[in-house]
């Protein structure tokens, strides 16, 4: 009887984290993915979102940062994404990406702001989500061409919370 209970209470609270882990899935309104600071190349990723009732605007905010410790020239590639989904309002996208070499002992840093004015749009269930994708890729041969770039560390962060519009 007292494995019984045992095994029932610990199945209870395995349930109970499962619930609540997935509950926090669906609504999270920022993430950030990072490194340690001993890596040779340090990446971070963060992203972002927010809904303001009282100003009708859902916004979000995209970073990405890269510190070159190590011995050879990188490259950053980038990529800035955010999207809102409505009743009838699909897919209003905003992107965007690009590539930047980092010097050795250099560092860059990216970022995307985007805000949404939902004043006129239909009631009803909507989301906005966001994401931070950085790829690091270092130059082998140090000669500046990319025939011999190899992954060095990938990042990525993704945030999205759901609202409802009255």
């Amino acid at each position: 009887m007292k494995r019984f209970f045992a095994f029932t209470l610990i199945a209870l609270f395995a349930t109970a984290c499962l619930f609540i882990a997935n509950l926090n899935a669906h609504n999270k309104p920022f993430d950030v993915d990072y490194g340690t600071v001993l890596d040779n190349v340090f990446v971070e990723a963060y992203a972002s979102t927010s809904w303001s009732a009282s100003s009708e605007v859902a916004s979000s905010h995209m970073d990405g940062f890269v510190m070159n410790n190590g011995g050879k020239a990188t490259k950053a590639y980038y990529d800035f994404e955010t999207n809102v989904d409505g009743p009838i309002w699909k897919k209003k996208n905003k992107q965007k990406g690009g590539e930047t070499w980092v010097a050795i002992g250099e560092r860059w840093s990216g970022n995307y702001n985007v805000s949404f004015d939902l004043s006129n749009v239909r009631a009803g269930n909507w989301t906005i989500w966001a994401s931070s994708d950085i790829t690091v890729k270092s130059d082998m041969n140090g000669d500046g061409d990319v025939d011999d770039m190899e992954d060095v560390s990938s990042k990525s962060a993704y945030s999205d919370i759901h609202f409802v519009i009255q």
